[in-house]
């Protein structure tokens, strides 16, 4: 029976890859369980081409001292195949390591496994607040909102079981949630005579002269006037950026919400349509490559930063540390622009890819550990490296330029170089506060690059918050993450339809820009609308409807 369900696991994994400082061990003191034998943990997790070894590793020896436990690491190569490599070895009847961390799989997959028993519930665990779990209620509840704090636990709860399968990752950033982050090069507006755009007909003559004056002297037709990555995350959707300069739309969520508590499908708007006009206009113009549809996020750097040669972007949508190389000097050219239409905030930072396997003979041990990586100082190290090497205490009385008191000093953030400090090249199993650092004290030593994106990271969130409270709707009219039962998803035809009405709005959104289907023809746009219905909108809006109130 139990090969049969691991078969069937292993098809669903595949199907869903298609688609889309903490406290003493339970059991035991002195790194020893309740039998008083040694504690051996094994944790699976990604390769990283920056992370040089896990055993000899600073993050490795302090949680070994905090813990007692000794630590063994299963690397698993390969990005989003290792959801296969996992479902691979289940099928297999293999045995598992005792955590897996960062390992991304759907939702569907989770609560197989979990209701399969392949993970373990740890409901109990974070019911135990006052002790076994006390470390992530206490920063749970301290540093999330109570509405953010609702949302991460609904999506963390198996919807039909209630089951708990995984410790999250979570993060928290006033820099890393702003959907689209807008860089102009200020050299060139001063050589066209122009000032910074305010508004769909000044971006429209700003792009011009960037594209036929030559703004970088180099007397070549070489300028991109406006640049990003609809794919690029963090801060490099482009798209999203113009759409919303006609209508606020999360496509994360697919649809809005009215001032009756209704959800609405914006991508059916005359104002959508107006902005799908719009970009596609920009791109006959040559005014915005359509390679924006399909560039991803390591090819942004060379286009935006290139190693030779003067600047070639005019405007570009991105996050200065992922999308540009570090410490180059065409990046002094840059300065925010502040967005006229709306400001979409991402607000969904929860990740639940971090999981105990049936095979962990320590399940208490291992949740412990997991929660000393819960604890503040860890997310520390598991951000920023070796504490005294990386990162220090903050000066008394220190204020980052965002204005926010410096809770530590930078000393050298290890993210984006080769290192033996961390265990991901990111964050994982932790709650990290402010994880763009944006209550960092610099020290003088801190480079002139960190200095100047620390400054222009500052206004640019100072930019974008002004637009949000201008332009957005009310905070309840934003449509939240929607969450459907596995009944729901396996049984309702609805849903059925309402994937394949999300897939198709995308699908159709990049036709209508690129010029496949022409967003000026009434036709084409009578035709969109009608695949629409004949695909279900109805329904899905329907059964999005009913989960979105069984939230609430």
């Amino acid at each position: 029976m139990k090969k049969l369900i691991a078969i069937v696991l292993a098809l669903v994994t595949v199907l869903s890859l298609c688609a889309a400082c903490g406290g003493t061990a339970a059991g035991g003191e002195g790194g020893n369980n309740g039998d008083g034998e040694h504690v051996k943990l094994t944790i699976g997790l990604p390769t990283n081409a920056r992370i040089l070894s896990w055993d000899d590793n600073a993050l490795t020896a302090w949680l070994e001292e905090k813990t007692g436990y000794e630590l063994e690491f299963q690397p698993y190569s390969g990005g989003t195949d290792i959801a296969t490599q996992i479902s691979t070895a289940v099928a297999a009847q293999e045995e598992l390591p005792d955590i897996l961390m960062q390992i991304s799989l759907s939702d569907s997959v989770i609560n197989t496994y979990g209701r399969n028993e392949y993970f373990v519930d740890l409901s109990e665990y974070y019911a135990d607040r006052e002790d076994a779990s006390k470390t992530f209620w206490e920063r749970f509840e301290a540093n999330l909102s109570e509405a953010d704090r609702d949302n991460i636990l609904r999506q963390m709860e198996d919807p039909e079981t209630g089951a708990i399968y995984s410790v999250p990752t979570l993060e928290t950033s006033l820099l890393g949630i702003m959907d689209y982050q807008m860089w102009i090069n200020v050299e060139w507006l001063d050589k066209v005579g122009k000032e910074k755009p305010t508004n769909n007909e000044e971006l429209l003559d700003v792009l011009r002269a960037f594209k036929t004056q030559d703004p970088n002297g180099n007397g070549k037709n070489d300028e991109i006037p406006l640049f990003g990555a609809q794919e690029g995350g963090l801060g490099a959707d482009v798209i999203n950026w113009l759409v919303n300069l006609f209508v606020y739309f999360n496509d994360r969520k697919n649809f809005n919400l009215d001032e009756n508590g209704k959800l609405t499908a914006p991508f059916t708007s005359n104002e959508y349509r107006e902005a799908l006009k719009f970009i596609n206009s920009l791109i006959k113009e040559g005014l915005m490559p359509d390679s924006v549809f399909s560039t991803t996020s390591p090819d942004m750097a060379k286009i935006t930063t290139p190693a030779s040669g003067p600047a070639i972007c005019g405007i570009f949508a991105g996050h200065l540390t992922l999308h540009a190389a570090l410490n180059n000097e065409i990046l002094y050219q840059y300065e925010p622009l502040q967005t006229w239409g709306n400001a979409v905030y991402n607000d969904n930072t929860n990740k639940r890819n971090n999981f105990i396997t049936s095979d962990c003979d320590n399940v208490d041990e291992a949740f412990n550990l997991m929660m000393t990586m819960w604890s503040e100082e860890c997310s520390y190290r598991i951000r920023y490296g070796e504490y005294g090497v990386n990162w220090d205490e903050a000066d008394e009385g220190a204020v980052s330029d965002l204005g926010l008191p410096c809770t530590f000093k930078i000393i050298r953030d290890p993210l984006m170089e080769q290192n033996t400090c961390m265990w991901f090249g990111g964050v994982a199993c932790t709650l990290v506060v402010y994880s763009e650092g944006e209550t960092a004290q610099l020290v003088e030593e801190s480079s002139p690059w960190m200095k100047y994106k620390s400054e222009v990271h500052a206004e640019s969130r100072r930019l974008f918050d002004e637009a949000a409270a201008k332009n957005n709707p009310p905070a309840d009219q934003i449509c939240p993450v929607i969450v459907f039962t596995e009944d729901e998803k396996l049984e309702d035809d609805d849903y059925q339809a309402y994937s394949e009405c999300c897939s198709y709005y995308k699908t159709s959104r990049t036709d209508f820009c690129k010029g496949t289907m022409d967003p000026n023809s009434d036709a084409d746009w009578n035709a969109y609308l009608a695949k629409l219905d004949s695909l279900g909108l109805k329904g899905a809006l329907d059964l999005a409807q009913f989960a979105y109130e069984r939230q609430l």
